[in-house]
């Protein structure tokens, strides 16, 4: 659809320049026919992209001329083999480079200094191009960069440790498995649930500082979950509630997203506290989809 956007914006203005007689002077076409207007206006229609697109690059255009010298020699290779192959391979240095850049916002969110070394993946990029094998799989990679991601925020551990001692001295609350407590707001009657239940319910989940970084009741509707979907603490409760209580329940790290974090919203190793009330308990229930910041398994 884009393209065919473009493609009649291109027509329009072939159309104005042969309408004007080929009047318009502007640029370095004469524009002497309707095909040479045709193709002066579509050419001069996609300079409009690629220059927002270099913006997105963080190209200077201090250096434009430089960039349109590029481009007259990637034109001119369309018949040459050895000049496409070249060319392929600067765009996909240029690529490489905007996804290393990305990858290392990501990864080192809390010091944006830091940087995945490019010469190393361009060493571990040409290795594979010529049959190499990596030297990990896929899933110690994802581990490995997870551990790295996680080791920014150890700091965590200890304010979740301190936070959960807290709670758990006071009178208020009482003591669930794996270190889990909650506090009674309103006391339920009716079933409980069991792994393979689907319980209606209403929550709001704040960090242990009081952020909210999840609500239902934002959304003035209850959801449906199922119990063995969530993060296991919040699943341990689930197990524990009867239909129609209201609790808080306060889950240790460990028991809450870990080392993984819960994207922007929550830190790794953070103690978590979430207001749930359960309305009911749903049979033969379709497989949901999970609120973004409870699905855990």
């Amino acid at each position: 659809m884009k393209k065919t956007i473009m493609f009649v914006a291109a027509v329009v203005v072939a159309v104005a320049f042969v309408g004007c007689g080929n009047k318009n002077t502007k640029g370095s076409s004469t524009a002497s026919s309707q095909v040479d207007s045709l193709s002066y206006a579509l050419g001069n229609e996609q300079s409009k992209q690629v220059k927002q697109r270099l913006a997105m690059m963080g190209i200077d255009t201090a250096y434009i001329d430089e960039f349109i010298k590029g481009f007259r020699d990637g034109a001119d290779a369309v018949d040459n083999k050895k000049k496409q192959a070249y060319n392929a391979g600067v765009a996909h240095g240029v690529d490489m480079l905007l996804n290393v850049n990305n990858m290392s916002r990501r990864l080192f969110v809390k010091d944006s200094t830091k940087t995945l070394p490019i010469k190393q993946i361009i060493a571990g990029y040409v290795d594979g191009l010529k049959g190499k094998p990596n030297i990990i799989e896929m899933e110690d990679f994802n581990n490995i960069a997870m551990s790295v991601y996680a080791s920014q925020f150890e700091e965590n551990k200890a304010a979740s440790e301190k936070f959960m001692k807290e709670v758990s001295q006071r009178k208020d609350v009482k003591a669930l498995r794996n270190g889990i407590y909650y506090k009674v707001i309103k006391e339920g009657n009716g079933a409980v649930a069991n792994d393979s239940s689907f319980v209606k319910l209403h929550y709001e989940g704040r960090t242990s500082a009081g952020k909210v970084f999840d609500s239902s009741y934002e959304q003035k509707e209850p959801v449906v979950m199922g119990v063995k979907n969530v993060i296991p603490g919040f699943a341990e409760a689930l197990k524990s509630m009867p239909v129609g209580s209201v609790w808080e329940i306060y889950l240790p790290q460990d028991q809450a997203y870990g080392k993984m974090g819960a994207g922007e919203n929550v830190e790794p190793y953070q103690a978590l506290v979430f207001k749930v009330e359960v309305l009911g308990i749903e049979k033969n229930a379709p497989q949901p989809k999970m609120p973004a910041n409870i699905q855990m398994r």
